[in-house]
């Protein structure tokens, strides 16, 4: 899903020189290489920095706040920032069994999200 969004942001912004990619997300398939990496790699992207951070539903504005110091600091020039969660794997971390008789059971639904961060040059 990941991939799926950065390339359909990647029309969409007619961008093709990113310098890094982060993920927010829970549910990586790996620790090493982390999903970003793998993104940036199916993307074809030369040598960008790529990073995932796990904070669970705060992630993608974690990320957020990462993109805009990256850029800041001058570090970065274009980034994206990517939330993508796989609910199986989140469901297999919930025992309901644990969950008192009447009380709601977290339900988690797929999704993928993409933002594009860059500089912006005035003239």
């Amino acid at each position: 899903m990941a991939v799926k969004a950065a390339e359909h942001a990647l029309k969409s912004a007619a961008v093709t020189d990113l310098d890094t990619v982060i993920v927010a997300t829970s549910t990586a398939a790996s620790t090493i290489p982390s999903t970003a990496a793998q993104v940036a790699a199916r993307l074809g992207l030369a040598n960008p920095a790529a990073f995932d951070l796990n904070t669970a539903c705060a992630g993608f504005c974690y990320a957020l706040v990462c993109a805009d110091s990256l850029i800041r600091s001058g570090t970065s020039r274009r980034v994206h920032v990517i939330a993508a969660t796989i609910p199986l794997a989140l469901s297999r971390m919930i025992d309901s069994r644990e969950i008192p008789a009447g009380e709601p059971i977290p339900l988690f639904g797929f999704g993928a999200g993409l933002a594009y961060a860059g500089q912006i040059v005035t003239l």
